[in-house]
């Protein structure tokens, strides 16, 4: 298989992975390397998410400027659309959590004689939609952007002060407690069944749901970007936490970092690029790296008790990328 489009992405897909490439989604077969076309999203500038919901429904998130949320099942057939999808924000069998916003045009920045014109959201709203059907169950304004969870019957929302469990059979809030100030765009997520927050003094607290009690689990002693803004993974007492350049792993029972041994160096700048795939597979993570020193392309594997590394494909990057 060979892919030389640079704004081709792979995505995690129902049976196979999928390209996206100019707009249209194929799949890639495992055993040849073949791909084959299946559908034409018509929109070639996208950011495309995936979200493999059960083993015949497939969601796919159109980001930056696109702002749609597609359904589709096994065949390829498309269930159902939504436009002005903004963020998705958590998902489950049975509803995914969105924001909803319109687009505004306004005036950047200027650089020389040309003035860049961004396009920015307005008029937000938090939606539940039925991964069923495609209907919006229920929506709410927001004033900010909102992070949110859904856990059993409830939604859990956090912004800036401020945390609220809704509903989910009708979006009413049932309970309400403000939160340090400075924590806007509080980091919220579940795992293990409990929804989690992280704060700005390192603490990673477990909160009750619908009641919003707050228990501290651990004190960790790295900043908070390190720990809380990005992707979050717990396996048994093992918290990872996916923010920094590579997946960095804590021990809950001893709030001490289990590995690496040694923090890399943040370096702003770079264009180096670092992914890590979705959950735990039998004990292991996996994540890939594009390095420009060293113009390659990797993939490890990485087991969660030790951190111990093992490398399982690397090629050059394309001269394109």
């Amino acid at each position: 298989m060979s892919v030389t489009n640079a704004g081709a992405s792979v995505l995690t897909g129902l049976s196979e992975p999928i390209l996206f490439s100019g707009g249209r989604l194929s799949t890639v077969s495992l055993n040849t390397g073949a791909i084959t076309f299946r559908v034409d999203t018509e929109v070639t500038n996208a950011i495309v998410k995936s979200a493999v919901i059960s083993s015949n429904r497939l969601l796919l998130h159109l980001e930056w400027g696109t702002d749609q949320l597609l359904m589709f099942d096994g065949a390829w057939s498309k269930r159902w659309h939504l436009q002005k999808v903004y963020r998705l924000l958590n998902h489950t069998a049975t509803y995914a959590l969105v924001e909803f916003a319109d687009r505004e045009e306004v005036s950047g920045y200027s650089f020389g004689f040309t003035t860049n014109t961004l396009s920015l959201p307005k008029n937000r709203r938090i939606g539940l939609v039925d991964i069923e059907s495609g209907v919006v169950k229920w929506s709410l304004p927001v004033n900010e952007s909102r992070n949110g969870v859904i856990l059993g019957e409830y939604v859990v929302l956090a912004g800036s002060g401020r945390i609220a469990s809704l509903r989910v059979s009708d979006g009413s809030v049932d309970s309400r407690i403000e939160v340090a100030t400075d924590n806007s765009q509080a980091p919220i997520w579940t795992m293990q069944g409990s929804v989690y927050r992280g704060v700005s003094s390192n603490l990673l607290v477990q909160v009750s749901v619908p009641r919003l009690e707050q228990k501290v689990i651990a004190k960790l002693k790295e900043p908070p970007w390190l720990l809380f803004y990005g992707g979050q993974t717990q396996v048994d007492s093992v918290f990872i936490s996916h923010a920094f350049q590579r997946p960095v792993a804590y021990d809950l029972t001893t709030a001490q970092r289990l590995w690496p041994a040694t923090l890399p160096t943040l370096r702003l700048g770079y264009s180096d690029h670092f992914a890590d795939w979705a959950g735990v597979h039998d004990g292991f993570i996996y994540t890939s790296e594009a390095r420009t020193v060293s113009a390659r392309m990797f993939i490890k594997e990485i087991e969660v008790k030790t951190g111990k590394e093992r490398e399982l494909f690397s090629m050059p990057m394309a001269n394109n990328r």
